[in-house]
């Protein structure tokens, strides 16, 4: 679990802060601005640290969501809340 913040790549500024959630089904952020719900079979690849979730989707610039998150809690699929999306 933890908080932090969602981006597209270029600039890294913060667009949004919300809470991700990660299902069976694919990933949901409800944010204060806009809410994003992205299938599994459109994301093509993920990354996950202890700052940052960064999934690369099949069309446009890949999603990253930073701040205090827990790699081991990300992997099991446990929800991630109070992240800022940052668009560039």
């Amino acid at each position: 679990a933890g908080v932090g913040r969602i981006s597209i790549p270029k600039s890294h500024q913060p667009v949004d802060s919300g809470s991700l959630y990660l299902t069976s089904v694919g990933i949901f952020f409800d944010g204060d601005k806009q809410n994003i719900k992205l299938p599994w079979e459109k994301i093509v690849k993920e990354s996950v640290t202890a700052s940052q979730i960064q999934l690369e989707k099949q069309n446009g610039e890949p999603l990253i969501f930073t701040g205090d998150i827990d790699p081991k809690a990300a992997a099991v699929l446990k929800i991630l809340p109070e992240l800022d999306f940052i668009k560039n």
